[in-house]
């Protein structure tokens, strides 16, 4: 699909387009089903977004490139926070390398807005990220213990061997 490139006119939607839909949703003029009509694109493109991202390590790549827009207007909840989740979910390398100034503008919108549920499903992605690679890395080191222990006492009693 990225080859296509039919991301592109989406995401210029999403990313040329939140601000407008703001506006007009403050907008005390415009009709109300108008302002539903773009409530509604907004959801399809984001979830179209979602859909183009979900399992697919390039094409999160591509959209976390643009995190910054989709986390800026969250507060209209028209899915950027499913997509945001579905960009770096089961992606490490994404997780690990989301920059602390992101990480500390979600908290300013918790903060801000409120405790959501919204709001915290970013991070219950990156809590079950942190979950298991804490479990590797615990696992890896109390096997290095394991390892050094058993070296330890084949060194103190010679007649004793372990195998490493």
């Amino acid at each position: 699909m990225k080859y296509l490139e039919t991301y592109k006119p989406i995401l210029t939607i999403s990313k040329d387009g939140l601000h407008t839909l703001n506006k007009v949703i403050l907008d005390e003029e415009v009709n109300v089903d108008i302002k539903r009509g773009l409530v509604e694109l907004f959801k399809k493109a984001h979830f179209f977004l979602q859909q183009f991202c979900e399992g697919n390590e390039t094409n999160q790549g591509i959209l976390a490139e643009h995190r910054d827009i989709f986390l800026e207007y969250s507060h209209l909840d028209v899915g950027q926070l499913d997509l945001l989740c579905a960009i770096y979910s089961e992606n490490r390398y994404l997780c690990e390398s989301i920059p602390d100034s992101f990480l500390q503008k979600f908290i300013s919108f918790i903060e801000v807005e409120g405790r959501q549920p919204c709001f915290l499903k970013f991070f219950k992605v990156q809590f079950y990220i942190f979950i298991i690679l804490s479990l590797f890395f615990f696992k890896r080191t109390l096997l290095t213990k394991v390892r050094l222990s058993k070296k330890l006492k084949a060194l103190i009693s010679p007649k004793t061997k372990f195998e490493s």
